[in-house]
């Protein structure tokens, strides 16, 4: 009985080491930059014809989060650029680059953390 506590009692310390975990920070970072991109395509495509300042500040976020994304990731975005301003032409274009993105996170959230992120794209700004 003594023997099968132990043996019990070494598998799940096993076990537990073995567990991989999930970079919160990383996490949350990560999706907000992806939703921020989804958002921006709704924006554009609300009917809103006035390009204003409003839409250069989104703009200028989804260039940030874009460039960050293809530092990280090297996706290849399917957007078109109009006037300085990305836009997709369609909901599937914006679909292969958010479904891109989604499975790069499925694949490398155990092994990534935010720290980890962000120094791969800061070096990757550096050698540019």
């Amino acid at each position: 009985m003594k023997n099968s506590i132990i043996s019990f009692v070494f598998c799940v310390i096993l076990f537990s080491c073995n567990r991989k975990s999930e970079d919160i920070a990383f996490r949350t970072d990560y999706y907000e930059k992806l939703n921020s991109i989804e958002k921006y395509y709704q924006f554009i495509n609300s009917g809103e014809l006035i390009v204003d300042e409003q839409w250069f500040r989104k703009a200028d976020t989804f260039y940030l989060y874009e460039s960050y994304f293809k530092y990280l990731t090297n996706c290849d975005f399917h957007y078109i650029q109009v006037e300085g301003l990305p836009i997709y032409l369609t909901s599937n274009e914006l679909c292969k680059d958010i479904k891109y993105l989604k499975l790069w996170y499925k694949n490398n959230k155990y092994s990534m953390t935010k720290k980890e992120a962000d120094s791969i794209v800061l070096s990757k700004i550096h050698t540019k």
